[in-house]
C-alpha cells in the first residue's frame, strides 16, 4: 500500500469507560452475529463488507481499546486514531451500514434483544454515531 493510501481515523474524543463498553458491546455484536447463519449468508453477498468487517474488527476496536486502556491509566479522555487504507475505510462503512440496518439499530428492530445482547444506552449510541461519521468522512474525503 502507497504511503498516499493512507488515511487517518480520528474517532471522536470520549471517557475511557465508555470506550471501553464501546469495545465490549461491538465484540458482543460480532460474536453473537458470526454464529448467526442468516447474517454470514447475507453479509457473504457483499465481499468488501466482509473485508470491512475484518478491518474494523482486527484495526479499528483493537485500537479503540488500547487507546482507551491508556487514557485511564493517565486519567484523560480518549481519542483513538487509526492509520488504513481509503478502501478499507470505504469498506468498513459498509459493514457498518449492513450490520447497523441487521441489527435495526436505526429502525428499533430488536434483533439485539433476540441475539441476547442489551440495547445501546444514549452515551454509547452518540459515541457510535460520531465514530461512524467520523469513519465515513475519512473514507469519502470529507476529512
Amino acid at each position: 500500500m502507497a504511503p498516499d493510501d493512507l488515511v487517518e481515523i480520528r474517532l471522536p474524543p470520549a471517557k475511557p469507560d465508555l470506550y471501553l463498553r464501546w469495545v465490549a458491546f461491538t465484540r458482543a455484536v460480532v460474536e453473537q452475529l458470526e454464529m448467526h447463519q442468516p447474517f454470514r449468508e447475507a453479509e457473504a453477498k457483499l465481499p468488501s463488507a466482509v473485508l470491512g468487517s475484518q478491518v474494523f474488527e482486527n484495526e479499528v476496536v483493537p485500537a479503540a481499546a488500547r487507546e482507551a486502556e491508556v487514557a485511564e491509566q493517565e486519567h484523560r479522555i480518549a481519542m483513538p486514531v487509526v492509520q488504513i487504507s481509503r478502501g478499507s475505510a470505504r469498506s468498513i462503512m459498509e459493514a457498518i451500514l449492513i450490520r447497523a440496518e441487521w441489527l435495526g439499530l436505526y429502525e428499533g428492530v430488536d434483533r439485539l434483544d433476540l441475539l441476547g445482547i442489551p440495547q445501546p444506552d444514549d452515551e454509547m449510541m452518540d459515541l457510535y454515531l460520531r465514530a461512524v461519521s467520523a469513519i465515513r468522512d475519512v473514507a469519502f474525503g470529507a476529512a
